[in-house]
């Protein structure tokens, strides 16, 4: 039996479509994977809404848990393990692109959407909800960076002189950007 934790609200649909149609895979939507016992694959998770934990016995185990993994940290533990971290130069925001009224995808649904500019970019990414969360890749710091936008005019700036095909899509919700810190980029290799 394998078993899926996804924490993610920008679900790789191809992979959970395939998955669903999978009798032996189970699903914990809103669980957070906070330790691992790696010789009987057997994981302790926590219910993001409740609080409440769980042990799961599974015989496989497929961990998609980003960056600060539980997963991954007890692994290092092992005896050669190899594993390198890098933070990269550029963080993101996230600002999201909501359906249009009659409840219809904004962009393509079956993509992931790139817009890439000299030394940024922008990733349009589909939901369930036929939304899209555009994730803002920027410098920290520079002429455009998110250390530049400090205000909402400077950021529908960027967006009339970058992606002024999206300003009419994303403008209602440009607010987003600035009610969550900027998200590290991490780079992580193991072995």
């Amino acid at each position: 039996e394998a078993l899926y934790s996804i924490e993610r609200k920008d679900l790789n649909l191809v992979l959970l479509n395939f998955a669903e149609g999978h009798e032996n895979i189970d699903f914990y939507f809103n669980h957070k994977c906070i330790d691992i016992h790696l010789p009987t694959a057997k994981l302790k998770l926590q219910n993001l809404k409740t609080g409440k934990t769980n042990q799961i016995q599974a015989d496989r185990i497929l961990a998609t848990d980003e960056a600060h993994s539980a997963v991954r940290q007890k692994m290092q533990r092992l005896k050669r393990f190899n594993y390198s971290q890098e933070y990269c130069d550029q963080g993101y925001k996230e600002i999201i692109i909501p359906a249009d009224a009659r409840g219809i995808w904004p962009l393509e649904k079956n993509a992931i959407h790139i817009w890439p500019r000299d030394s940024f970019m922008l990733i349009g990414f589909p939901n369930i909800d036929k939304s899209f969360t555009l994730s803002l890749h920027l410098p920290y710091e520079g002429e455009i960076s998110h250390e530049s936008i400090k205000s909402l005019d400077a950021l529908r700036n960027l967006f009339e002189t970058y992606f002024p095909d999206l300003l009419p899509l994303v403008e209602s919700n440009l607010t987003d950007y600035f009610r969550k810190p900027v998200e590290a980029m991490i780079t992580t290799k193991c072995f």
